[in-house]
């Protein structure tokens, strides 16, 4: 198994995981791989590039950021300059990432009581951040079963010295809906795919989270680059049934389904590398800073 195939696998069975990690580990390998190999013919760098997208269905970041790689190759005409091209193009995404950040952490006040879901780079990022300017504020988090991502989220987050409460998953809407017992000031929700008029997508559980703090007259901001953007159909990965329950009974059906779509009716804003961002506002916004995303009039599509 050559490392492209490897990185793919890794990026399958969850052993590389968030939406920023896995475009840049991509992009790292390819450019590790390329030096080592030296290939001459662009196929060959299509083909490695579309091992690495397959590894997951719900990425537009990483599928976004590779096929950007693959259209300035041949745009430049060769393959002698792609490790400069590469090296561009994780410069650019490390930036987008601190710009998220900055922006992210002017949300977070003194005394705040903060929840959020899952394991996003992005928003732990923003609260280290905060944390490190001597905001004072706690959060709460859901386990986020069947593989526990909120158990790393929590492991960071203790490590800064953050005052983090666990709870199970089907008790978030409880925990949120309390707010005389605890009040909960903002939702703070990471996303792996962005629609640009309908909402966005992120770990199962997101929806019911969004949904309840929406009840309950909460903000919700999801944070995420509007480089993850995509109009076409997303398709919504099934994992395997042994992540639930590994010796189950014959006859039991049990879907494991891994993300949630969440409306922008639910959703306060988008911090994004542009600012807070406004669901109505993304369209002209990735028209204007990402026109190889995809073809589309700023004009006709504002609104």
């Amino acid at each position: 198994m050559d490392i492209i195939e490897k990185t793919a696998k890794d990026i399958k069975d969850l052993k590389i995981q968030g939406a920023t990690n896995i475009a840049l580990t991509s992009l790292k390998v390819l450019k590790k791989d390329w030096r080592e190999k030296k290939y001459q013919e662009i196929k060959i760098l299509k083909g490695k590039i579309e091992k690495l997208k397959l590894a997951r269905s719900t990425e537009p970041l990483l599928f976004n950021s590779l096929d950007y790689l693959h259209s300035q190759v041949e745009e430049l005409n060769g393959l002698n300059k792609l490790s400069q091209i590469i090296g561009n193009s994780i410069r650019r995404l490390e930036k987008v990432q601190e710009k998220i950040v900055n922006n992210g952490v002017k949300l977070i006040k003194n005394g705040m009581t903060i929840f959020t879901h899952c394991h996003s780079s992005t928003v732990t990022g923003i609260l280290q951040r905060a944390k490190k300017q001597g905001k004072k504020f706690q959060v709460f988090l859901g386990e986020t079963r069947p593989l526990y991502q909120g158990r790393i989220t929590a492991k960071e987050l203790v490590k800064q010295g953050i005052k983090v409460t666990m709870v199970v998953d089907s008790a978030a809407s409880y925990i949120i809906s309390k707010e005389d017992e605890i009040p909960i000031n903002l939702v703070f929700l990471g996303c792996d795919a962005i629609s640009p008029k309908e909402g966005v997508f992120n770990k199962i559980g997101s929806y019911s989270l969004a949904l309840s703090a929406c009840e309950a007259k909460i903000p919700v901001f999801v944070a995420g680059s509007l480089l993850k953007t995509f109009i076409s159909q997303v398709d919504i990965e099934k994992r395997k049934v042994k992540e639930i329950w590994e010796r189950k009974p014959w006859n039991l059906k049990i879907i494991n389904v891994a993300f949630d779509f969440i409306p922008y009716k639910f959703i306060t804003g988008i911090i994004t590398e542009f600012g807070l961002v406004k669901p109505k506002e993304i369209v002209q916004l990735v028209a204007k800073n990402y026109p190889f995303i995809y073809d589309i009039d700023p004009e006709s599509s504002s609104g």
